[in-house]
């Protein structure tokens, strides 16, 4: 076998076929046809234009430029025998890569795949600078684009387009739609052999219109899921109007926003939800007409936890927020006939003015109109269905218990006669014995015998008996006051206790801060109108129709009367 001289820097040799191997090549697909081709005109002219190698550290090259030469070769010649003409050069492993990319790439026989993976190493060379990878390549910028943008194909798909399986049309459609959907979507377009054509309109009816979404664009401006951000990469797309083919992401993004419209509606109502194609269970509250409460009813329905609001999550309709809304059709249908029958009544009476007849006179007398110093019957006032938890809690926590503690320890009386009552009622075990005895021990300032005292123990009446009658009196006030914040002791008695000690809630209550930021923005409409709250505010409506902390502060530096400003609600009777 002849020795080959090797001269690095470029010089040419005739190098035994032996000596060489396959080096890194980008070209992945070697059609058939073409490498006959090949083999047949170097068997007519032999190897024209030398091949590209590097030199090994083992011993030998491997080819940089000229495979599908150096493979016609050894087919022709025979690996053992053969010689090919190759200039040889000293390469880094980088080097040689960029060599056999930029040759392979110049070449008209180069699939459309294998240019985009050699683009992308090619980007990837010179820090993702496309300009220069362009210049590299002696490419378009566009063209290039286009190349790096089929890079977002997965490899299967990328195989496909090697092997002219599928089209470049394909192709581009293919890499506009995120990676986990190509997969079906290639075995489809392979299995069926759809056009191009077909996969469009397919993607088409697949994709929804950026002006169906309720959330910010501005992302998806640069988005390669852009139908028109594709328009201007591909030859092949589903359009310029702009759409998007990432349907996972349009879904991410509108219940995000979704989620945001419902915080904020948070704010303004008690109830929200977010409805769906056949969701039922509410309805619209209205004042008048054949589906009205009625005024006053209206206004008291602002303050039941069950009024809200919904947000659309139908096609068509996304996004779209409807307030007041009941979500007790029970109990709308009722009041709704409430205020039906109080009409008929009203008129009833209207039509039947109370008249007399004086017995044997056509005299008759009627009702005396009322004077201007006549009060009309005040209205039954309106109850709200149900209140939210919150407030619940806050009006038995903070307004009546306090109430009740503070009147029971003025009213010692009443006090005594309730402490009576609970035991009467067998309810004695409600009160707090643990708070009695210390509080025996800071009235006397001795310590109970007895104390942890309970029914198998005897007790020591005579160290209650020698208590002055205003120590005594001091206990049963202790004693009625523990009793208030028992769970055990329903709301329902504590209101009747509230009625029994004639409590006027006014002098115990003042509307605060802490109170306010407990309710919705419908709420403290509500609360606001009905205390005359809102005519000390300048721009009370938009106030309102602002964030809940700017409206709190507002009506909470408003030159208003906060004490005793009782909202109904809040109210026992």
């Amino acid at each position: 076998m002849e020795t080959a001289m090797v001269v690095t820097g470029g010089t040419m040799n005739f190098l035994p076929l032996s000596m060489i191997s396959a080096g890194n090549n980008p070209r992945k697909h070697f059609d058939r046809s073409e490498l006959d081709e090949l083999e047949a005109s170097i068997r007519a002219n032999g190897v024209i234009q030398p091949i590209v190698v590097r030199p090994l550290e083992g011993g030998g090259y491997a080819v940089v430029a000229g495979e599908r030469r150096f493979r016609a070769s050894c087919a022709v010649y025979g690996l053992e025998d053969g010689k090919i003409p190759a200039v040889v050069k000293d390469m880094t492993d980088d080097e040689a890569d960029k060599v056999a990319l930029i040759e392979n790439t110049v070449r008209s026989d180069m699939s459309v795949s294998e240019e985009a993976e050699a683009a992308g190493k090619i980007l990837e060379s010179v820090k993702g600078n496309r300009e220069e990878s362009a210049r590299v390549l002696g490419w378009p910028l566009s063209k290039l684009n286009r190349r790096i943008a089929l890079l977002n194909l997965i490899p299967e798909a990328m195989d496909a387009l090697t092997e002219r399986k599928i089209l470049v049309g394909h192709a581009e459609l293919l890499a506009s739609v995120p990676k986990d959907k190509q997969g079906k979507a290639l075995s489809i377009i392979m299995e069926k052999g759809l056009s191009v054509q077909d996969v469009k309109k397919f993607l088409i009816t697949a994709s929804t219109a950026f002006k169906e979404a309720i959330f910010d664009l501005t992302r998806c401006g640069k988005c390669n899921y852009n139908s028109s951000i594709q328009s201007s990469l591909f030859s092949e797309s589903i359009g310029e109007n702009e759409r998007c083919t990432d349907a996972e992401c349009f879904k991410a993004k509108t219940q995000t926003k979704l989620n945001e419209i419902t915080f904020h509606l948070k704010e303004e109502v008690q109830s929200v939800k977010l409805i769906e194609v056949g969701d039922s269970g509410f309805t619209k509250l209205m004042v008048g007409g054949a589906s009205g409460v009625g005024v006053e009813q209206y206004e008291a329905c602002k303050m039941c936890a069950k009024l809200g609001a919904t947000v659309s999550n139908v096609a068509g309709e996304v996004g779209k927020v409807e307030r007041e809304i009941c979500f007790d059709t029970d109990c709308n249908m009722s009041k709704i006939a409430e205020r039906i029958k109080a009409e008929k009544a009203a008129l009833k009476a209207k039509e039947e003015k109370p008249s007399e007849k004086v017995s044997g006179s056509t005299a008759t007398t009627t009702t005396a109109p009322k004077t201007k110093t006549e009060k009309a019957e005040p209205k039954d006032p309106k109850k709200v269905a149900d209140l939210s938890a919150k407030i619940k809690e806050y009006r038995r926590k903070s307004v009546w218990e306090i109430a009740v503690k503070k009147e029971l320890a003025k009213q010692i009386e009443k006090g005594k006669s309730f402490c009576l009552d609970l035991l009467l009622s067998g309810n004695g075990n409600l009160m707090n014995t643990d708070l009695l005895v210390g509080f025996f021990g800071k009235i006397t300032g001795e310590e109970y015998p007895e104390k942890g005292y309970s029914s198998h123990k005897v007790g020591a009446p005579d160290s209650v008996h020698i208590m002055t009658a205003e120590q005594q009196d001091k206990l049963f006030a202790a004693a009625a006051v523990s009793v208030i914040s028992n769970s055990g002791f329903g709301e329902e008695r504590l209101k009747k206790v509230l009625g029994f000690l004639e409590t006027d809630l006014t002098t115990h209550f003042k509307l605060t801060k802490e109170f306010l930021e407990l309710l919705t923005k419908t709420e403290i409409e509500v609360v606001a109108i009905e205390v005359g709250l809102d005519k000390k505010v300048e721009d009370f409506k938009k106030l309102l129709s602002g964030k809940k902390d700017d409206l709190v502060k507002g009506l909470m530096a408003a030159p208003f009367q906060f004490e005793g400003a009782l909202p109904s609600f809040l109210n026992y009777k």
